[in-house]
């Protein structure tokens, strides 16, 4: 019985980018003196939104797609439904 070879593989190496604990702390430094907008699933927002979630508390609309928006708040981004009709 012939022995199996492991492929070898290499491993990608990232490159710096600021962390996300960084970026949060940009955005909140940036959009502290807003007042931050209720978070609702039905709501409609835009970027650098100030948003405030019942769940994970503020954080800040980083981008936009049709029915999503991506949300950096402290603990992580988050993708969050939004214009969501009844």
């Amino acid at each position: 019985m012939a022995k199996k070879t492991k492929k070898k593989t290499t491993r990608k190496t990232r490159t710096k980018g600021p962390t996300h604990v960084e970026t949060w702390n940009e955005l909140k430094e940036k959009y502290n003196d807003l007042d931050p907008e209720v978070y609702s699933i039905r709501g409609s927002f835009r970027p650098e939104t100030l948003l405030d979630h019942p769940t994970f508390g503020l954080g800040v609309v980083t981008e936009i797609f049709p029915n999503k928006i991506e949300v950096c708040f402290e603990e992580g981004m988050k993708t969050l439904m939004h214009k969501k009709d009844s």
